[in-house]
């Protein structure tokens, strides 16, 4: 199964264009989480220990998260959890909820407790630009995951995947099934924050550029909630019912269940398409049942895992600073069994 084994790849995808993803189950993460602090010492007949044991003693990361309400951000943290468990370094986990100030603070706090490296999912690509001027400052080195940064001041090191990818992928779908000619609707995620910006300006590039013929016919945020995109469906059924929409492209997995339960209770599931990005193990039911038409795997769980690797490489002195990215890919009824136990 692909998502069972993504996390045991994840080193050979490095310098890939493309994608992010998680585990087959949801694992709970709590706010803050500690790894194991140390390691067992090297004893005189162990003479090759290897370096990762030789340096992680005493050793502690800082994450920073934007927020901790879906599964793909749960997955996040499990991968960058379960490295930091491998290599014996203590995890300290914060949640900014969406707040830039309160995760550029969160970050002056971990300076301040002299953390040896910081990982950040920034809560805005551009607010959260003083963090990677904070660590600089600090001399700690910092990774950047899953949401980009803008302009050029840039992390260390940044592990995600091309967002770019992720919305052709998802809407190309949508857009071929409905033969080239359509209304579709988009369910955005927090404004400013890159996923959304650059899910956004892909999906109205490839409608211009390959799908002339279907129409972009109403934008909204949902939020990246369940709730916020059901809302937003209900209101677009009263507004356009199903003659004036034929599909609703969702920027992740929470709000295209939202979706495709307020069509269910609408009575139009399959007479207007849903595709999400993410994949959550709630997916697997919405795709079987042909609810959700299409859906976007992203490794969650190998970015969090990778940027840990990256991480500890960047305070040992190592080269591995620079993008590295993990490929999405298309999920139907048609191949799910290859994602899913």
């Amino acid at each position: 199964m692909k998502k069972l084994l993504a996390a045991m790849v994840v080193g050979a995808t490095v310098a890939m264009f493309a994608g992010c993803g998680q585990k087959a189950e949801e694992t709970p993460a709590p706010a803050e989480t500690t790894a194991q602090e140390t390691v067992e010492a090297p004893s005189e007949a162990a003479q090759e220990e290897t370096k990762e044991e030789e340096t992680t003693e005493g050793m502690t990361f800082g994450y920073l998260i934007c927020n901790e309400r879906t599964a793909f951000m749960l997955d996040l943290i499990q991968g960058t959890q379960d490295k930091c468990d491998e290599l014996g370094i203590k995890l300290i986990v914060n949640d900014s909820d969406m707040d830039p100030a309160k995760q550029i603070s969160q970050a002056e706090s971990m300076i301040s407790q002299q953390v040896d490296a910081i990982i950040v999912t920034a809560a805005d690509a551009e607010a959260c630009v003083p963090i990677i001027e904070k660590c600089n400052a600090a001399n700690i080195p910092v990774v950047g995951v899953c949401n980009t940064f803008s302009g050029d001041l840039q992390p260390d090191g940044f592990v995600g995947s091309n967002d770019n990818q992720s919305a052709e992928l998802a809407v190309s779908a949508l857009c071929e099934a409905l033969g080239g000619e359509g209304k579709i609707g988009m369910i955005s995620g927090v404004a400013g924050q890159s996923s959304e910006v650059i899910r956004g300006e892909a999906t109205k590039r490839l409608l211009s550029e390959k799908y002339p013929d279907v129409e972009l016919v109403v934008e909204d945020t949902g939020s990246w909630t369940r709730d916020g995109a059901m809302t937003l469906t209900e209101n677009w059924i009263q507004k356009y019912g199903e003659e004036g929409l034929d599909a609703i492209f969702c920027q992740n997995d929470e709000m295209a269940i939202g979706t495709c339960n307020a069509l269910e209770n609408a009575g139009l599931t399959g007479k207007i398409l849903v595709s999400g990005i993410d994949l959550i193990p709630e997916s697997k039911e919405y795709l079987e049942s042909g609810k959700m038409y299409a859906d976007v795997f992203q490794d969650g769980y190998g970015q969090g895992f990778k940027a840990v690797e990256v991480a500890f490489g960047l305070v040992n002195g190592e080269d591995v600073g620079g993008e590295t990215w993990i490929p999405f890919e298309l999920v139907t009824k048609e191949n799910m069994a290859d994602y899913f136990e």
